[in-house]
C-alpha cells in the first residue's frame, strides 16, 4: 500500500480481502460488521471491488442498505477515474517518445 495519505487506484487492486475491509473501515461509510462479513464470505479483493456498482451492492449476495452503498459507488468510480486517467496519460507518453523517435531517426 501506498505510504502516503491518499491510496491509489493501483494501491487498491492489490488489496487481498483484508486489506480492503481495512481501507474501507478508515472511510467511516457507515458499514457494519455483517457488511464485511459479506465481503469476507464472498471473497472479494480489490480487483474485484473496483469492478462492483451501485446495482451490484444493492441485489444479491451484498444487500448493502443505501446511504453506505452511494458512499461506495461514489469511491469505486473516483478510483477507477484515477485508473482512465493514468492509462491516458501512459498512452500520451508513449505517443510522445514514439514522436520524439521518428523526428530523430528522421534528423540524423
Amino acid at each position: 500500500m501506498s505510504t502516503s495519505n491518499t491510496t491509489t487506484v493501483e494501491d487498491v487492486e492489490r488489496f487481498d480481502t483484508d486489506e480492503l475491509i481495512h481501507f474501507l473501515q478508515t472511510k467511516n461509510f457507515g458499514l457494519k460488521k455483517k457488511e464485511y462479513k459479506i465481503f469476507r464470505r464472498e471473497r472479494v479483493n480489490g480487483r474485484q471491488f473496483l469492478h462492483l456498482t451501485r446495482e451490484k451492492l444493492l441485489a444479491d449476495p451484498y444487500k448493502f442498505p443505501g446511504g453506505p452503498t452511494e458512499d461506495l459507488a461514489n469511491l469505486i468510480i473516483e478510483l477507477n477515474k484515477q485508473s482512465r486517467f493514468n492509462h491516458k496519460n501512459s498512452l500520451i507518453l508513449l505517443s510522445f517518445k514514439a514522436f520524439i523517435f521518428v523526428v530523430t531517426k528522421a534528423i540524423f
